[in-house]
């Protein structure tokens, strides 16, 4: 089989996939923030590409778990009433969640940027709107602060946390929020729960619910969150308000987010180079007798 052709015949490498920084590994929505880790611990390959909305969006390959994230975000702007204002998504590590939660904040922090990419991938507009308030926080690093610190530092209402006795309520979370919209995007909520003791987690909890409660019938604010599942809590005391949930399944896009992030496909495709490649090298299995061929013909076009 020495002479079989090579793939780069037909294929054009990324350039990011030969570039010394690398391809984007794991989403860690804490490189968001100024305080990201420092020297080895680090940015890690891709973290400017996390930061920049466009760019993460020229990496981000419109999935059914995106599309239906970003359409149910959408649906949330224009008909509040419509949309649970608690999104809860669920899968276990490596369905893509955190991805989709960094392109829910840039889709929702950049509208502009988000119609490109769907224009580009021919979907229909969004209608995010201008000027809301969007917060992300990851707690893989940051697991014993509490929710609501979170919530007041993005209202920017610092002053309601000396009023509160045990956890804010309804009227403390609609009273901070004003004529704002918020979209409160948080990610690895359960590490935080299992890591926070017991006083810390009840507390939380009925911040959660109070949260999630005020959600359900203020469209001002908008809760979108991901949880692995393998706990009850706090998956359960969000499931009690009815939220949208998704679940992260499917894996019918692997093989197409792949030779996305592989493949540089802006370059063209010469559909005769192709065919003489594929038939090449079927032809070369079929002489070893594999079986088969017409399966393994269609995956390797």
């Amino acid at each position: 089989m020495a002479d079989l052709p090579s793939y780069g015949d037909v294929l054009t490498v990324r350039d990011e996939v030969l570039e010394r920084e690398g391809l984007l590994g794991m989403v860690n929505l804490a490189e968001l923030r100024d305080e990201a880790r420092q020297g080895l611990a680090g940015e890690v390959p891709g973290t400017s590409k996390l930061r920049d909305p466009r760019a993460f969006f020229d990496l981000t390959y419109p999935t059914e778990d995106v599309r239906q994230t970003l359409r149910a975000l959408d649906r949330r702007v224009r008909e509040p009433q419509a949309v649970p204002g608690t999104i809860l998504m669920s899968g276990r590590y490596g369905a893509g969640k955190s991805h989709v939660l960094l392109a829910a904040y840039h889709a929702l922090s950049s509208p502009e940027v988000a119609n490109d990419w769907a224009a580009r991938w021919d979907l229909e507009p969004f209608e995010f709107p201008d000027g809301a308030i969007v917060v992300s926080r990851s707690f893989i690093d940051r697991n014993t602060e509490h929710l609501w610190n979170v919530f007041f530092e993005a209202v920017d209402r610092p002053d309601l946390r000396e009023t509160i006795d045990s956890f804010p309520d309804g009227e403390t979370i609609q009273r901070a929020l004003g004529d704002r919209r918020l979209f409160l995007i948080v990610d690895e909520l359960e590490r935080w729960y299992a890591a926070a003791s017991e006083s810390r987690r009840e507390r939380n909890r009925n911040f959660l619910q109070a949260l999630s409660e005020v959600a359900m019938r203020d469209g001002r604010v908008t809760l979108l969150t991901s949880v692995l599942g393998e706990q009850a809590e706090p998956a359960d005391t969000l499931r009690r308000i009815n939220p949208l949930e998704l679940s992260f399944r499917s894996t019918e896009d692997r093989r197409r987010i792949l030779q996305f992030r592989l493949f540089d496909e802006s370059a063209g495709r010469d559909e005769d180079a192709v065919q003489r490649v594929v038939a090449t090298h079927v032809d070369a299995y079929e002489r070893a007798d594999l079986e088969d061929l017409d399966d393994y013909r269609e995956t390797f076009e």
